[in-house]
């Protein structure tokens, strides 16, 4: 779907004015707000109009979706839908202010560039733009994964989740290796699979589909397989829950009967002791 703002999302004119419409719905709900609540409106038309069970949800988000996407996991850990962050950022204020010089036309390490580096900085602290998927992505409960490329032109190597989320389980920064290789690894230590995807040259990296077979193997096919996987935990998980539900509903009744079978012995006791008196 469309973020607010974008392609036919549009908020309605005010005094005939879409610039004035615009402002208006930002000043009511601020886009990062909004975006997340938009997420979660089509996860609840999922489940409550078309009667799909949370289990069976699975939130695949992609660049700037990916921090949307995790985030609103991270606000609904009560909920066992599957996560995919895909092409994504650790934080969405690190690539925009590495990437605005190179946009503007100028050379990051001038003068210049250091300068719309930090004011790019103010302007994204004032506006609350910021989304930071691996503060977010440590509270995300269900089954989760990371698919990046190599050679992606929007979100540089060094600021892609999976190479933050591997830097911060080792106390340092740790680029993702530069193969042109697919793999569904284990990240040990941090719960989650990192599916690195194939570099073609040439091709936009970044926004390209998934591709069902290459030198490497099917980055397609290991995309469906790791969302098999985790719709198989979610129902597994489901389950688990449902039988410790059962067990803890016995052991109520079981305590609850002992309690009656108790309070009719200390009656009958009562009565006993009236009746010698």
């Amino acid at each position: 779907f469309n973020y607010r703002g974008v392609g036919r999302s549009q908020w309605s004119h005010l005094f005939g004015s879409d610039l004035a419409g615009h402002l208006w719905g930002l000043w009511r709900m601020p886009a990062i707000c909004g975006g997340v609540l938009d997420a979660w409106t089509l996860i609840q038309f999922a489940t409550k109009a078309l009667h799909v069970k949370p289990e069976e949800v699975v939130v695949i988000g992609h660049s700037i979706g990916g921090g949307f996407g995790t985030k609103l996991a991270a606000q609904r850990p009560d909920l066992p839908f599957v996560l995919c962050n895909s092409r994504s950022f650790g934080t969405l204020s690190s690539v925009v202010v590495r990437l605005t010089p190179a946009f503007l036309g100028v050379l990051p390490h001038t003068f210049k560039g250091k300068a719309l580096q930090s004011l790019c900085t103010v302007l994204l602290w004032l506006s609350g733009w910021e989304l930071n998927s691996v503060k977010h992505w440590q509270r995300v409960a269900g089954f989760k994964w990371v698919e990046y490329s190599a050679a992606d032109h929007i979100i540089p190597s060094d600021l892609a989740l999976c190479a933050l989320l591997r830097g911060t389980s080792k106390g340092r920064a740790a680029a993702p290796p530069e193969l042109d290789l697919m793999e569904a690894e284990e990240e040990k230590g941090l719960g989650f699979r990192c599916l690195r995807l194939a570099s073609y040259p040439g091709l936009d990296n970044h926004n390209r589909l998934l591709f069902p077979c290459d030198n490497g193997g099917g980055e397609l096919l290991l995309h469906l397989e790791l969302v098999k996987e985790g719709l198989q935990f979610g129902r597994a998980l489901v389950e688990e829950d449902a039988q410790r539900g059962a067990v803890r509903r016995g052991t109520a009744r079981r305590d609850a009967r002992r309690a009656e079978e108790g309070g009719e012995a200390e009656t009958a006791e009562d009565e006993a002791a009236a009746v010698a008196v």
